[in-house]
């Protein structure tokens, strides 16, 4: 009967730790829309940036002339303007408190970023270039 019961114990303590749940739900972008030349720059590799790739932490978007690229990181959007070169160092919203930390590398150029809310504690939006920063 003993051992039954601390059977039944281990069986029921593995099923709960199996089912931990992750809690960083979403560490990418995706690229909603672009037009002109833009390229993707992961991990020292250049790629033509098409909708719907992906965008990681370490990523470099590089935007030509008369080209321009828009970006979602959950619901808040960045739209990246031509001859600008943007690295995110930071993205990450976390899955059940959905409190988002991101953090962007402005090296030149310009960006429009829309917030589509208040932050709240715990939370960041950071925007860095060589001169200053903006969060």
């Amino acid at each position: 009967m003993k051992r039954i019961l601390i059977i039944t114990i281990l069986v029921m303590a593995v099923a709960l730790f199996s089912c931990k749940k992750d809690k960083k739900a979403q560490n990418f972008g995706i690229v909603n829309f672009l037009s002109g030349k833009v390229t993707l720059v992961i991990k020292d590799k250049s790629v033509k940036a098409k909708v719907k790739d992906l965008i990681k932490e370490g990523t470099q978007i590089i935007t030509g002339k008369k080209s321009f690229v828009d970006i979602y990181i959950g619901k808040n959007g960045i739209k990246i303007l031509e001859n600008t070169k943007v690295t995110f160092t930071k993205l990450m919203i976390e899955k059940i408190t959905k409190k988002e930390n991101t953090e962007l590398h402005l090296s030149q150029g310009k960006i429009f970023t829309k917030i589509t809310r208040k932050l709240s504690k715990g939370e960041s939006y950071k925007i860095n270039t060589p001169t200053t920063t903006a969060g």
